[in-house]
């Protein structure tokens, strides 16, 4: 795909890669989240953190890919809807990973007990 600095030109459209495609804004809320749980240390919570954030940055980088393969092969209208799409999917997808682990690392039964 043809490219210049941050734009990346699709057959009908241009596409803007900004800071907030980078992941840093959902690494940042995921931080607040897991830094504002009442139970385990801050080693535990370092370890939640970064495990996540990994794996959402890991993710968003596919994320990301995907959206610009499918505005170049079926246009920007199509890449608009998979953007939506894989947002929201890899946020529920990462929540969920979040609870889960923080669940079984901090040895709660349930959500009320590790806010």
């Amino acid at each position: 795909m043809p490219s210049s600095e941050n734009l990346v030109f699709v057959k009908d459209g241009v596409f803007e890669i900004t800071p907030s495609c980078t992941g840093l804004v959902s690494t940042s809320i995921l931080a607040a989240i897991v830094y504002s749980l009442k139970k385990s240390g801050l080693k535990r919570k370092t370890l939640i953190f970064l495990a996540g954030a990994s794996m959402l940055i890991f993710l968003n980088y596919f994320r990301v890919l995907a959206v610009l393969w499918t505005g170049k092969e079926f246009g920007t209208n199509a890449a608009g809807i998979t953007h939506v799409v894989s947002w929201f999917s890899t946020t529920i997808f990462v929540l969920v990973l979040w609870y889960y682990f923080t669940k079984k690392i901090t040895g709660a039964k349930n959500f009320s007990d590790f806010i």
